[in-house]
């Protein structure tokens, strides 16, 4: 064997070697994640759902709602969940230390509008807002599904789900054509949001004395599969959401193709790190939050002082005479969520050097924002090296890179509106292709490596 230069040996000492995750993981292990997480994604496409499924397992797993219990007990699991849409599992082991890991359960989707029933041109359609950052022309051409709760006028609840395994929907593009102007549009503008109006129908009610027909007929095939009436959908949450289950992807079976990687890939790593963590000497908690996607505001966003609570809470049943600030300066969060990955098609965005790839790990990034790092969290660097000092120490795959080129353009996450009680706070999950499309790539590799991450941080002190 040829002996190593002293330049060599000064590289190799002094660069950082990555290496894909799959040299430092079980196959096997990876493998079988990948598949529970693929049937989670597929069941669960909306913010009510997550968590629903998210409580049955953490009841499954003996958790207790916390707002059946009179005190706190050292070495006890709980759950509290606010308006269907915030939740918090908490394994308790005092106040005086916290790691909590915080992901987001929304992703981009089109609501439905108040009064979404109509017909155009003699066909009945489904009026939609887009919610969160989309390119809207991405929402054309492809199989949509109508889900999420309602109530009917006499107060029953019902679970809408259409689409996914009979008729589904979807939002026709312009011929080409007939598409000359259309082409000559910048992208944002190719369609706009008031043209993101499904087909929903096209047989007529036969009666010449009423008008608007197809939506009468789409009316009754509503009212008579759930009992609704045009005046319940303004109180309803429905969501038209990409259709069918997710999928393996590459010939190698490496990627997930799927409906909300952004940010449930985060969701359910943190959500299956805190149910399998053993004990530890600090509280572990995994939160969960709604509305990130449109800037974490309203009730149920992680503006919403939902883990101040949770604290306050925390505080009154452990009968402790420690205030929320003392707690909060003594919490460590990881903000869960996902980071662009470098694709080949447009790698002029990246800075090749500050990028992060796939199947290289989770994705540590010190902050994000836009233009000079504004609306962004800045981690210290000694939580920092405290971190990654730690996944060296247990063999956990991780990179480090910022968004995309300083100028480029940016994003924001939950980060900062936690990091603002005193909270060391850092963002971390799997980078992904295709952030925001109705559906994401996502590497097997890079999802086992974040819950390896959440597992690894829940379970253990960080170095000094």
């Amino acid at each position: 064997m040829t002996e190593k230069t002293a330049g060599q040996q000064l590289q190799e000492r002094l660069f950082t070697k990555k290496q894909h995750a799959h040299n430092l993981l079980d196959a096997t292990e990876v493998e079988a994640f990948a598949q529970e997480y693929k049937t989670f994604l597929s069941e669960n496409k909306t913010e009510r759902e997550v968590i629903t499924t998210l409580v049955a397992l953490a009841e499954k797993a003996g958790f207790a709602n916390i707002a059946n219990v009179g005190g706190v007990e050292a070495g006890k699991t709980y759950y509290k969940v606010d308006n269907n849409k915030n939740l918090a599992l908490v394994r308790f082991s005092g106040l005086k230390s916290i790691h909590a890991v915080a992901s987001h359960v929304d992703s981009p989707c089109l609501h439905l509008k108040p009064y979404p029933l109509a017909e155009s041109n003699k066909l009945g359609m489904l009026k939609t807002h887009y919610y969160g950052g989309v390119k809207k022309y991405q929402w054309l051409n492809i199989p949509l599904a109508l889900r999420g709760v309602a109530h009917t006028q006499e107060g029953t609840r019902v679970d809408v789900r259409l689409g996914e395994d009979g008729p589904c929907f979807t939002i026709p593009d312009l011929l080409p054509h007939l598409a000359k102007d259309q082409l000559k549009k910048e992208a944002r503008e190719v369609v706009s949001g008031e043209q993101l109006n499904a087909i929903a129908a096209t047989i007529p009610y036969e009666d010449e004395k009423v008008k608007d027909k197809v939506k009468l007929a789409l009316a009754i095939k509503l009212n008579e599969q759930y009992g609704l009436t045009e005046e319940d959908f303004l109180s309803a949450e429905l969501s038209l959401l990409p259709a069918g289950p997710a999928r393996d992807a590459g010939i190698d079976a490496s990627l997930i193709l799927g409906y909300g990687h952004d940010d449930r890939s985060c969701t359910y790593a943190s959500a299956r790190a805190i149910l399998d963590a053993k004990k530890a000497t600090h509280t572990q908690i995994a939160l969960f939050y709604d509305k990130e996607e449109i800037g974490s505001y309203g009730r149920t966003g992680a503006q919403n002082l939902f883990m101040q609570r949770l604290i306050e809470e925390l505080l009154e049943l452990s009968e402790t005479d420690l205030r929320p600030s003392q707690v909060w300066e003594k919490t460590n969060i990881l903000s869960a969520d996902v980071t662009a990955a470098v694709d080949p098609n447009f790698s002029d965005v990246h800075d090749p050097s500050n990028a992060t790839y796939i199947g290289y790990g989770v994705a540590i990034e010190k902050y994000g924002g836009s233009g000079g790092k504004y609306s962004t969290n800045d981690a210290d660097a000694e939580y920092m090296h405290a971190l990654t000092t730690l996944f060296k120490q247990h063999n956990v795959p991780w990179q480090t890179g910022e968004l995309g080129k300083v100028d480029q353009g940016g994003g924001g996450t939950i980060a900062m509106f936690l990091a603002r009680h005193g909270a060391n706070v850092v963002d971390m999950g799997p980078a992904v292709l295709g952030m925001h499309a109705p559906y994401e790539l996502l590497a097997k590799h890079d999802l086992f490596s974040t819950y390896k991450a959440y597992n690894t941080f829940f379970e253990h002190s960080l170095p000094k």
